[in-house]
């Protein structure tokens, strides 16, 4: 996500904020797909050599880190199929970003 800079005080909500951005799965697919499409751009305009460490970063380091941050670090398994779901989409980004820095 983009990051936001605050220029003053911050406070704390009365209530809990309750954040349901996907309304579907196609829904959450589409920003993947989206975010994948960022993501290859910034790796094309890195110009990082195509080396085996390049791809052992995005196919197979980033995906398993994404994934085991969101499903255990951020609490995922709680949610139990769609905490599990939502991680495993999520790491398949950089794989994807890898496939459009090639076919776009």
């Amino acid at each position: 996500h983009e990051q936001i800079i605050i220029n003053g005080e911050t406070g704390y909500l009365k209530n809990p904020l309750l954040h349901y951005p996907y309304a579907t799965i196609k829904k959450y697919l589409i920003k993947a797909l989206r975010y994948s499409r960022l993501l290859a751009k910034e790796i094309t305009i890195k110009k990082e050599p195509k080396t085996l460490i390049f791809y052992s970063k995005y196919l197979f380091y980033l995906p398993l880190y994404t994934f085991v941050s969101l499903f255990f670090r951020h609490f995922g398994f709680i949610d139990g199929f769609y905490g599990l779901l939502f991680a495993f989409l999520s790491s398949l980004q950089y794989p994807f970003a890898i496939y459009f820095t090639r076919h776009e």
